[in-house]
């Protein structure tokens, strides 16, 4: 059996485009573990850490 390995240079990857249309919002009982979630969304909304569900206050 015979391996290779291909060393020539390639081209970098184009950079990743990632559209602003997120926001963070922190959970009442971990802050500082704040979710991402799409902007103008409704929740119900679930902490990362405990999993327990939060609604945004107005």
């Amino acid at each position: 059996m015979q391996m290779g390995v291909d060393t020539r240079p390639t081209s970098p990857p184009p950079p990743v485009f990632e559209p602003d249309d997120m926001v963070a919002i922190e959970p009442p009982c971990h802050p500082q573990e704040p979710v991402k979630v799409p902007e103008g969304s409704q929740g119900p909304y679930h902490c990362l850490v405990c999993r327990t569900a939060f609604a945004l206050e107005d």
